[in-house]
C-alpha cells in the first residue's frame, strides 16, 4: 500500500501536515504516515524536544520516528544552517526510504511561499529564480530511491494550519 512519510518537527504547521496525511491514509487504507522527527543538535534540549515531538505524534495516531543529524553538524552561522537544511532531508528520504514511502510531505503554506519569494526579491534574483515553492518535485533518497516530496498547504495559510491543529 501506498506510504507517506511527513517531515515533523512540532511546530503547527508540519502538524497539520501530518494531521491530514493521517486522515487522508485512513480514508484510503493506508498505513498511518511515518513522522520523521530529525533533531539537529543546534540548541540544548533538541533531543527531549525531538522525543517530545515524536511522543506526541504517537499519541495523534501516527508513526514517528526521532533521527539525529547532531554529530553531523559543527560549528556556527549560516553554513551550519545550510547543511542542516541538506541533512533534514537526507534523514527525511532515508527514512522514508527505508519504510517503504512513495512520497514525503512538508508543511510548507502560503505564507513560506510569499516569503521565499520576498527574500529572493531583495537578493536580486534573477526573474527565473522569483519563482515561489513548488508543490511538489522529485527527491532521491541516499540509496537513489525516488520520493515524491509534497506541500501540501502551500494553498493554505498558517493561520488555516494551526486551525487544523485546534481542531484535532
Amino acid at each position: 500500500a501506498p506510504h507517506s512519510g511527513v517531515a515533523l518537527s512540532g511546530g503547527p504547521d508540519s502538524t497539520a501536515a501530518a494531521l491530514l496525511a493521517r486522515d487522508l491514509s485512513f480514508l484510503l487504507g493506508y498505513p498511518p504516515p511515518l513522522c520523521v522527527v530529525v533533531e539537529h543538535g543546534i540548541r540544548d534540549g533538541s533531543k527531549e524536544e525531538a522525543d517530545k515531538v515524536a511522543e506526541h505524534a504517537i499519541r495523534l495516531g501516527l508513526d514517528a520516528q526521532v533521527h539525529s543529524i547532531a554529530h553531523l553538524l559543527r560549528g556556527s552561522g549560516k553554513a551550519v544552517q545550510e547543511r542542516a537544511r541538506a541533512e533534514r532531508y537526507d534523514a527525511l528520504t532515508t527514512a522514508a526510504s527505508k519504510e517503504g514511502c512513495d512520497q514525503v510531505w512538508t508543511g510548507h503554506h502560503r505564507d513560506d511561499a510569499v516569503e521565499t519569494t520576498l527574500f529572493r526579491l531583495l537578493r536580486h534574483s534573477s526573474w527565473q529564480g522569483l519563482a515561489s515553492i513548488d508543490y511538489a518535485r522529485t527527491l532521491y533518497a541516499p540509496d537513489g530511491r525516488q520520493l515524491q516530496l509534497i506541500r501540501p498547504l502551500l494553498p493554505h495559510t498558517k493561520a488555516e494550519a494551526v486551525s487544523v491543529c485546534d481542531q484535532a
